[in-house]
């Protein structure tokens, strides 16, 4: 059985993929939250973003320029289970990395005062930010569901 990627599963894609470094990874890198969590994305240095970067944007063209490039081959029980599992990831990937952005409010929405020194700001930011995260090892459980259906197409 194969499955054609539709035009939202490739708008979530490209947008687990972009998100990852905006504004996930410049907002680890900023703040309270940067010290807690190791600086982020940028962290690690621009000589091994740039990779990265180049790496994304080439996948997010492929991925809008040809509408096939996402679909399955031979899914059933375990590659389903696998796909769908990587989906659920990269929706919860975008929700942390939209949630990052509307922080302030998320926080005054749950605790209503943002506490000494903002802690409310800084407690929301941070499981927005792991949540966030979500995203690229969701492309990665999702890309890992097709090459088992391909391999599985190929016996």
């Amino acid at each position: 059985m194969s499955i054609k990627a539709n035009g939202y599963l490739r708008t979530l894609y490209c947008l687990a993929l972009v998100l990852t470094l905006f504004p996930t990874g410049l907002f680890g890198a900023s703040g309270f939250v940067g010290l807690a969590v190791g600086g982020g994305l940028l962290g690690i240095g621009m000589l091994f973003l740039l990779p990265i970067l180049v790496a994304i944007i080439y996948r997010v063209f492929l991925v809008i320029r040809y509408k096939d490039r996402l679909d399955a081959i031979h899914v059933n029980g375990l590659t389903k289970f696998i796909r769908w599992l990587g989906i659920l990831l990269m929706v919860l990937g975008v929700l942390g990395a939209v949630a990052i952005l509307f922080s302030r409010v998320i926080a005054l929405g749950i605790f209503g005062q943002p506490g000494e020194a903002g802690i409310a700001y800084f407690v929301v930011g941070v499981y927005a930010y792991f949540v966030a995260g979500l995203g690229l090892p969701g492309v990665m459980v999702f890309e890992a569901s097709r090459l088992l259906g391909f391999e599985q197409d190929l016996q």
